[in-house]
Parts: C-alpha cells; sequence; structure tokens
C-alpha cells in the first residue's frame, strides 16, 4: 500500500508506516522481546525505474529483520522479510551467509552499524 501510494518508492523508515497509518506501532514490536518500540532493522530499496523489470534476487535480498537481541532469550534466530515479501526464521549462521550474498552488502554494513560486532 505504500508503494501504491509513493510512486513505488519504499519508506524511508518503518516510523513512515506508523505515520502514515499503514501499521500500527504493536505491529513493529517483537513479540519475544516485550517492550516498547521498534525491534526490526529495516534499509529501504531504491525506487525501482520504470521498466526495470523484476528483480531476480528478490526472493534472497533482504528488507528487514529482527535485532540479534531480539530472541536472546529463546532459540537464536532471526525473522528475516524479503524483497518478494516472504518471511523466514533462520538461525544466526544461516542469516550471516545470507548477509555475505552481494545483494545484500549494503543492508548487511547497516546493520553492523548499527547493531555493532
Amino acid at each position: 500500500m505504500y508503494q501504491a501510494e509513493n510512486t513505488d518508492a519504499f519508506p524511508p523508515d518503518l516510523t513512515a508506516l506508523v505515520d502514515e497509518f499503514h501499521v500500527d506501532e504493536k505491529q513493529l514490536v517483537c513479540p519475544v522481546k516485550g517492550s516498547v518500540g521498534i525491534h526490526y532493522f529495516y534499509v529501504p530499496r531504491p525506487t525501482p525505474r520504470p521498466g526495470a523489470g523484476v528483480d531476480p534476487h528478490q526472493s534472497r535480498t533482504v528488507l528487514a529483520c529482527d535485532f540479534k537481541d531480539n530472541h536472546a532469550a529463546g532459540p537464536l534466530g532471526r525473522n528475516v522479510l524479503f524483497l518478494d515479501g516472504h518471511v523466514d526464521m533462520l538461525d544466526e549462521p544461516a542469516f550471516q551467509a545470507l548477509l555475505a550474498q552481494g545483494e545484500n552488502a549494503a543492508f548487511a554494513a547497516a546493520l553492523r552499524a548499527a547493531e555493532g560486532p
């Protein structure tokens, strides 16, 4: 819905989805973490060029994920939202392997900056 209302642009951050009434802030809270605030990391993708076609890597391009400490008290892993819209729960080694793929380089760098080593 956000993209349809914004010339195919991705939201600049997750707060924009709340501000424009696309999601309730509670939907951005990890139920395992249990505290208030946005518990997911997101990096907007560039706006697709008209006529560019479908990204062939969208099923493995990361759009958002849990912060690493969201599930520290339970089974280790992260929920990962992909560019094609599907979500997977990945253990940390699988998640790190995914981040090592070229299409996720910018996301990986931004996540490292946000979470630290």
